[in-house]
C-alpha cells in the first residue's frame, strides 16, 4: 500500500521531471528536495491520502505521467476528478495496443511523406512531423512520435538547425521527457518501420 507522503513525493519527482531541463526522474531516482515536514504541514496532504487509498504505487506513476502529458502544471485536486480517471484509461488502452497503433499510424504518413519529408523543416522553421502531430493532418499519437524522433535521431538532424523558438524548444523537451517513460520492443518497431519503407 502507498502512504500518503510517498504518492506526494511520487508527485513531486514526475512533475519535477517534466517540467525542469535539468531534472531527471531516471538518474535522480525520483527523489527532489521535498521535506516531510512541508508535507505535514500542507493542506494538500488529505489530497494525496485520498489517491493514496485509491491507487497502487504504479497505478499513481501512470495516473500521473497520463496527466502530466496532457498539462504538465495539473496540480494534486485535479487528479482526483473524472477527467484525470479518463485521461489514464485512455493512454492506458492506447499504450496496451502500441506496436498495432504505431504501425497503423506510420502507414498512413508514409502514404503521404517520405521519410525525409517528414524530418524536413517546414517554412516555419518546424520539423514537419512536428508540424503534422500538432496539426493532425496525419492523425499521429504523442507516442508515435516520439518513437520516430528516437529512431531516426530526430535532435541529432536538427540540432545544428535554425529551428522555430516558440514551439519547437517545448516540444523537444517533452518528447525528451517522456521517451523513456514508453515502453516499446524496439527490434520489433524497427523490423516493421523496414517492412513499411520496403513497400
Amino acid at each position: 500500500m502507498t502512504t500518503p507522503y510517498e504518492a506526494y513525493t511520487l508527485y513531486m519527482g514526475l512533475k519535477t521531471h517534466f517540467n525542469s531541463k535539468s531534472y531527471d526522474y531516471f538518474r535522480y531516482h525520483g527523489k527532489t528536495n521535498v521535506k516531510k515536514e512541508t508535507f505535514l504541514n500542507g493542506k494538500h496532504k488529505y489530497h494525496f491520502q485520498r489517491l493514496s487509498r485509491k491507487y497502487n504505487q504504479e497505478e499513481l506513476k501512470e495516473l500521473y505521467i497520463s496527466n502530466f502529458l496532457k498539462d504538465k502544471n495539473v496540480w494534486v485536486l485535479q487528479l482526483l476528478n473524472e477527467e484525470a480517471t479518463n485521461v489514464l484509461m485512455e493512454w492506458k488502452k492506447y499504450n496496451q495496443s502500441l506496436t498495432y497503433n504505431f504501425k497503423n499510424e506510420v502507414e498512413e504518413l508514409l502514404n503521404s511523406y517520405s521519410v525525409k519529408q517528414l524530418f524536413a523543416l517546414n517554412d516555419n522553421s518546424i520539423p514537419k512531423i512536428i508540424e503534422i502531430y500538432k496539426s493532425q493532418e496525419v492523425k499521429i499519437s504523442f507516442e508515435t512520435l516520439c518513437i520516430l524522433c528516437e529512431l531516426f535521431s530526430a535532435f541529432e538532424l536538427w540540432k545544428n538547425k535554425e529551428l522555430d523558438d516558440l514551439i519547437y524548444p517545448e516540444i523537444e523537451m517533452k518528447i525528451k521527457k517522456y521517451l523513456p517513460f514508453i515502453s516499446y520492443d524496439k527490434k520489433k518497431i524497427v523490423v516493421i518501420m523496414k517492412e513499411l519503407l520496403d513497400k
